[in-house]
Formats: structure tokens, sequence, C-alpha cells
């Protein structure tokens, strides 16, 4: 302890004039941390209710969503096993309709590449018609028709182009006679006016 102008110092004490001053200034450190401690407390305690009532539309807008999703989830529960089955249905008559397209698609080809031989086999025929007697020709022609195995659709459009070639030749006969018969009695008006 020794003493300077009027002040006591000790060993963790300071006295100026018998006021103790360690204690005095811990009191006044005590009163403004009182202070600050009631004003940080008041602080936190405007901004927490001020964060909740500004929160409060946030979480009713969350409400509604979460409302909204429930509706969607509740229909999509409902209405999804029935369209997963039209789908499916769907994908199987897509998968029957590619599968017949894709038959149809061969039995065409077919028919093009047998009506293709018919026509080559016609060339044939005209060419050897032209360079052989008729008769041998016939008989030719009965045998090469008995060698070829023909499909159903090319043996179908054969007979509707055979239909087709002989009613336009029955046509033209007719119109060929009637043309001639009218050219014949023409020419015999034509003699009992002169």
């Amino acid at each position: 302890m020794f003493v300077e102008g009027g002040v006591i110092v000790t060993a963790g004490e300071i006295t100026v004039a018998g006021i103790d001053v360690v204690a005095a200034a811990s009191d006044i450190t005590a009163g403004i941390t009182g202070t600050a401690t009631a004003v940080v407390r008041t602080t936190a305690a405007v901004s927490a209710t001020w964060l909740f009532f500004s929160a409060i539309p946030t979480l009713l807008a969350f409400r509604k969503a979460a409302e909204s999703l429930e509706k969607l989830l509740n229909v999509t529960r409902e209405e999804l096993p029935g369209t997963m089955a039209a789908v499916r249905l769907s994908g199987m008559e897509i998968s029957d309709l590619t599968m017949e397209l894709s038959d149809l698609g061969r039995e065409i080809t077919q028919g093009v590449r047998s009506s293709t031989r018919a026509v080559r086999l016609a060339e044939e025929r005209l060419r050897r018609l032209t360079n052989m007697a008729p008769s041998a020709l016939t008989q030719e022609v009965i045998l090469m028709e008995t060698k070829i195995a023909k499909p159903a659709l090319a043996r179908s459009a054969r007979g509707i182009k055979e239909g087709i070639v002989k009613g336009r030749a029955v046509v033209q006969m007719f119109f060929t006679l009637t043309r001639f018969s009218k050219m014949f009695l023409n020419y015999f008006k034509a003699r009992a006016k002169v």
C-alpha cells in the first residue's frame, strides 16, 4: 500500500478521498450494462415481433400452396391410373397398327414384285409372239401360267387388270363396228342417190 497525493493504492483497490474508485466504476459499469442489456432485449423483442408479423402473410401463402398441392395430388391419385391405362392401351393399339402396316407394306412389296415379274413376262411374251408361230406360243403361254406361283394380291390385281383390258377391248370393238356400219350406211345412201 502506498499513498500518493491523497490517493491510497492497495492491491486491487484504489481509494480517493475515502471513496473506493474501483467499486464506483464497477457500479457505473453495471448500471450502463443493465441499461444496454435492457435496450438490447427490447430491440430483440421488437425485431422478433416485427419478423413474426411480417411472416404471417408468407405463412398464409404457404398454407394455400400446401392446400392446392394437396388437391392436385388427390386429383392425380384419382385420375392417373385411368390415364395410364388409356396410355398403355393406346400404346398397344399403335403397336398393333404398326405391325399391320408393316405386314401390309410387305404384301404390297410382294404384289409390286409379282406385278413387275408379270409385266416382264408379258413383255417377253410379246417379243416371242412377234417372232414365233401362234400355235407354239399358245402352248408356251399355258405352260408358263401353270409354272408361275401367284400371290393372292397379285392374282386379284391381275384379274382386275385383265377384266379392264377385256372390257376396254369389247368397248373398242363395239365403237369400231359402229363406225364401220355408219360408213357402210353412208356409202350405200350415197350410191342410192346417184
